[in-house]
């Protein structure tokens, strides 16, 4: 249930909360749900990004980095549960 309760989270912190918390809640949430991170990029450079941005999307940047961390993030702790 915490983990459906961080996504409503990270996605309500893209309209309410300022940008630097909502990179940290989607850090959160690719732990849970890896992907979570590169969808939330997404939708980060499609409400903030400028009309004629062409540019480097930096939300999918973060998205797919915080995709990788959670992926990592996600088999170790597997991985530690298992053993233990």
């Amino acid at each position: 249930m915490i983990r459906y309760a961080v996504l409503l989270v990270t996605f309500l912190s893209l309209f309410w909360l300022p940008w630097q918390y909502s990179v940290v809640f989607m850090l959160i949430a690719s732990t849970f749900f890896p992907l979570s991170g590169i969808l939330f990029g997404v939708l980060f450079d499609v409400l903030y990004a400028p009309l004629g941005f062409v540019g480097l999307p930096l939300g999918i940047v973060w998205g797919a980095t915080a995709s990788l961390v959670g992926f990592g993030l996600s088999r170790f702790i597997s991985a530690r549960i298992m053993s233990a």
